[in-house]
């Protein structure tokens, strides 16, 4: 079986809707992680410092890291550079959708 991790900004949302139509595809397993515990923007910052390096950990182990949306893909870098990887948007682009400071470090 060939293992899929998939990381998630945060849970709920249309990536859990995504990855529950993806299990059915036979020889794959799939894991969903959070990077963050919370959808708050200032309030995930410390749960993703302290979820980052047990995603890694789960990154190293998959045949596939799949990151869902522009702020998870962006955040998951480095681990999308170190294995095969795809990333899907789901339309929520964070460029289009933030201002002041956050769009300038969105387009840094």
């Amino acid at each position: 079986m060939r293992r899929v991790l998939h990381v998630l900004p945060h849970r709920g949302g249309g990536a859990e809707t995504y990855i529950d139509l993806l299990e059915g595809m036979e020889g794959y397993v799939h894991e969903r992680v959070p990077l963050s515990s919370t959808r708050e923007p200032l309030r995930s910052l410390p749960s993703i410092a302290w979820r980052w390096p047990g995603v890694a950990r789960r990154a190293r182990g998959a045949d596939l890291v799949h990151a869902h949306g522009d702020v998870a893909s962006s955040l998951a870098l480095p681990l999308l550079r170190s294995r095969p990887s795809v990333v899907t948007t789901h339309g929520l682009h964070f460029l289009r959708r933030a201002g002041g400071p956050r769009a300038s470090a969105a387009r840094a």
